[in-house]
């Protein structure tokens, strides 16, 4: 990516309210956070370790029999891992575009205030929003990468990712969600092993929409019509409806949030997440926001999803 400079012909100042299309919900990251960051010290980190006893029977044995010891048979184990990927963005504004801050662009409105009083600060701050934009796409689309030289950037898998490897979900076949569908994933996540305790289904608009059509009850009322679905009563118990605008359109996400944590390796002396400034090389302030993340989202069984879903 190219080097920018923020000078003072693009940095510009207005005056107004200050609005931006882009998104600025994190509700994986968000909600995750809830349960506390883990902090690791290596790059990569376990995310289950796993066993299977075998499929229950009715296993007796004669008096005879149990003279002598059955063979052994081990319960053996296996580890399931994740790692950090590194995000790092630069910022570099100009002295002067600092300096700058009475000269106005645009239309000027003595009674309105700068949309922006600091450039410095405003791109640090965006671009932490990045990164935690950044986390919140990883968390549902990341795909493996494992680092083999220092020139291969690593990158985390995402829950999606994990499912899949897991061979988990339910392939709608470009049919309409339907309640017939979401009692189907989740017996099968059931049936794999979900705990169901703090349950959400994870839902970009139209597939929301979908639900609110599913599960609606509206009483009647001359003043008030439609509805609103938030939470879903099911028979594996409440599951809250999460909207992200990250979800691919024809997919529905049920994520158990318990098994969930977003994971920090943290740059000795500096923090999980830091700006520190860059070495000057002529008249501007230049520094970076640098983290190492990774999405741990515990057993791929913990979670479903229906995939291939109709969008129209």
């Amino acid at each position: 990516m190219a080097d920018t400079t923020g000078s003072s012909w693009d940095l510009v100042n207005y005056v107004g309210e200050l609005f931006t299309a882009s998104q600025t919900k994190y509700p994986i990251v968000t909600l995750v956070g809830q349960n506390g960051a883990m902090s690791v010290q290596n790059d990569e980190f376990p995310l289950s370790v796993e066993y299977s006893l075998p499929a229950a029977a009715q296993n007796v044995r004669s008096e005879d029999d149990s003279v002598t010891a059955p063979d052994p048979v081990d319960v053996t184990t296996s580890q399931n891992k994740n790692c950090i990927q590194i995000q790092q963005h630069s910022v570099k504004v100009t002295y002067k575009a600092l300096s700058n801050m009475n000269r106005l662009t645009g239309i000027a409105d003595a009674n309105k205030s700068l949309s922006i009083n600091d450039h410095l600060n405003f791109q640090k701050t965006q671009k932490i929003n990045v990164i935690k934009q950044d986390m919140e796409y990883t968390w549902i689309n990341g795909t493996y990468v494992a680092s083999s030289a220092s020139s291969v950037a690593q990158s985390s898998r995402g829950v999606f990712e994990g499912i899949s490897d897991a061979s988990n979900g339910v392939a709608a076949g470009g049919v309409d969600l339907s309640k017939e569908l979401i009692n189907q994933m989740l017996r099968e996540a059931y049936a794999d092993g979900a705990v169901f305790q703090n349950p959400i289904f994870v839902v970009n608009a139209f597939q929301k929409q979908q639900i609110s059509k599913i599960y609606e009850y509206v009483p009647t009322d001359r003043y008030l019509g439609g509805s609103n679905i938030q939470a879903v009563e099911t028979d594996m118990g409440r599951i809250m409806v999460v909207l992200n605008s990250f979800m691919d359109t024809d997919d529905l996400l049920l994520l158990e949030l318990s098994a969930c944590a977003n994971v920090f390796q943290p740059v000795p002396k500096k923090g999980p997440l830091f700006y520190e400034d860059l070495a000057k090389t002529g008249a501007s302030e230049r520094g970076q926001l640098y983290t190492q993340f990774g999405p741990d989202y515990g057993p791929a069984w913990m979670h479903n999803a229906i995939t291939g879903l109709s969008t129209s």
